[in-house]
């Protein structure tokens, strides 16, 4: 009988701490932000990239990419790990890089484009954030 009671006892212990740490991993879970909010209303041009590492995936996943790693001789594994990317975005446990490329959220906005001629060359410098 005491030994039901205890493992009864463990499983609710068990139980309740699990919920709070599931709780707690959705309270902290990342929150992607709106970058458009914070480019100016007269840009030129703007990029963004909510998963910067979905980006670095599908470009070293082409055939252009595939083609200069054999030239280079580079042997890269190239499956496709997106379960624990998403494990490591989501928790934040794992590497410091990993977190912060599985988080982070770029963009880019060129606000205004500089133009200089002299003679026969006409230079364009783009000026941006």
């Amino acid at each position: 009988m005491r030994l039901m009671t205890r493992i009864r006892w463990f499983l609710v212990t068990a139980l309740l701490i699990l919920i709070i740490l599931g709780c707690w991993l959705w309270w902290v879970r990342p929150r992607s932000v709106d970058m458009s909010s914070y480019a100016p209303v007269d840009s030129l041009l703007y990029l963004e990239s909510n998963n910067p590492a979905d980006v670095l995936t599908t470009l070293t996943n082409t055939d252009a990419w595939q083609l200069v790693d054999a030239v280079a001789g580079n042997r890269r594994r190239t499956e496709n790990n997106n379960w624990s990317r998403k494990f490591v975005r989501w928790t934040g446990i794992g590497p410091i890089n990993s977190v912060i490329l599985t988080r982070a959220q770029l963009a880019v906005v060129v606000t205004d484009l500089g133009v200089a001629q002299d003679e026969q060359t006409l230079t364009v410098k783009p000026e941006g954030a």
